[in-house]
């Protein structure tokens, strides 16, 4: 699909920029962050979350890692034992 949109990108007219992205799907290699955000003209910032909570976790302007939303959940790390 990236590729299509790749060609279409080419080909055609520009896309409306959005001010940023937010991905919530699994997390978006290096070359696929960098290819969308030039496609769009904005950042793109990956999330993670569950259906059952909501956002968990996301990423800050300087897109280095994670950050929990304290303020919305509690999490645990926990070992193969539950410990």
């Amino acid at each position: 699909q990236l590729s299509q949109l790749r060609q279409q990108c080419r080909s055609g007219p520009r896309v409306v920029s959005p001010r940023a992205i937010a991905n919530t799907a699994s997390p978006l290699l290096e070359e696929t962050r960098a290819f969308v955000e030039s496609v769009f003209a904005c950042p793109v910032y990956n999330q993670y979350g569950a259906r059952e909570v909501g956002p968990i976790a996301c990423e800050c302007a300087e897109q280095h890692g994670l950050h929990i939303l304290e303020n919305n959940v509690k999490v645990e790390v926990v070992d193969a034992a539950g410990r």
